[in-house]
């Protein structure tokens, strides 16, 4: 069963050591961990072979890492000759004593998981995941996108943690992107002329668990949305196991705990839906 899976808790945070190659003066790195993925990070450059963009996060001690993605980036599909986008583990660290990052302990290579998305002008939902499985203290991330025009690298959340599913039957619907909802500024004049200004859009989707009918699942159910509650709403969805999109949302609701339905004379508990909305990507600034 090709089950859906989450992650929650985002080891990436004010608490962690984190550096980065280069820095925007507006678009900081601390924006990669701000849990607001229309506030991104941004490089001064695109990279070039032998000196990469990268960002380096250090632990105090190993962390187990299951999962790395990216929102609301602006990589291209790194198509160019000596582009590169790779995940790479090390014992040393991001400073003194530096790794040779070179030759790290662990290294993946991620750039053949960017799908070719028809977008306009504007980010979609889709947005780069890799699962994996490494335990080092110290992880970077390295980008060259030699043909990027934006002339820059984005990131709007940089996310390490690790993937969960869940014991029951739950699905995403829609499991794609669909059902967007549009975010527009109503205009008028003093004369009576209107117009609309476009910001963002957004995904609604719905999680839904189904034969939840026993104690145990029903407290499965509560404790994920405690936790998410917890964690500011936000919850990273894999619709299943082979998809190649992930999602960054939020639970739409903050009571009532999604919408439940009962059957049976005893009360018997057979589904609970949760409404979740993707992220918006929010409006370039500059």
């Amino acid at each position: 069963m090709k089950r859906l899976k989450y992650a929650i808790n985002n080891l990436v945070d004010v608490d962690t050591l984190i550096d980065v190659y280069s820095e925007d003066d507006v678009y900081l790195m601390d924006n990669l961990y701000n849990g607001r993925p229309s506030k991104p990070y941004r490089s001064t450059s695109i990279g070039a072979p032998g000196t990469p963009e990268w960002i380096c996060v250090s632990f105090p001690a190993p962390r187990m890492i299951s999962l790395v993605a990216l929102f609301n980036h602006n990589l291209t599909m790194l198509e160019g000759v000596g582009d590169e986008l790779r995940f790479k583990g090390c014992d040393l660290g991001c400073e003194s004593p530096v790794c040779n990052w070179d030759a790290p302990d662990d290294e993946i290579d991620l750039s053949g998981q960017l799908i070719s998305v028809e977008k306009g002008d504007r980010a979609t939902f889709e947005n780069l995941y890799h699962r994996i499985k490494m335990r080092r203290p110290n992880y970077r991330l390295d980008i060259i996108d030699q043909n990027n025009s934006d002339g820059y690298i984005e990131v709007g959340e940089y996310f390490l943690g690790n993937w969960e599913d869940f014991s029951m039957n739950c699905f995403l619907q829609p499991g794609r992107p669909d059902s967007p909802t549009y975010f527009k500024g109503d205009q008028r004049t003093f004369m009576g002329q209107d117009w609309l200004s476009y910001y963002s859009k957004a995904k609604e989707m719905t999680l839904t668990f189904v034969n939840i009918n026993t104690p145990d699942r029903v407290n499965e159910v509560e404790v994920f949305l405690d936790r998410v509650h917890q964690n500011g709403g936000q919850v990273v969805i894999i619709p299943d196991r082979d998809s190649k999109f992930c999602f960054l949302m939020m639970i739409t609701e903050a009571g009532g705990f999604g919408q439940r339905t009962v059957y049976g004379e005893a009360g018997e508990l057979k589904s609970w839906s949760v409404p979740l909305k993707a992220l918006t990507t929010g409006v370039r600034l500059l």
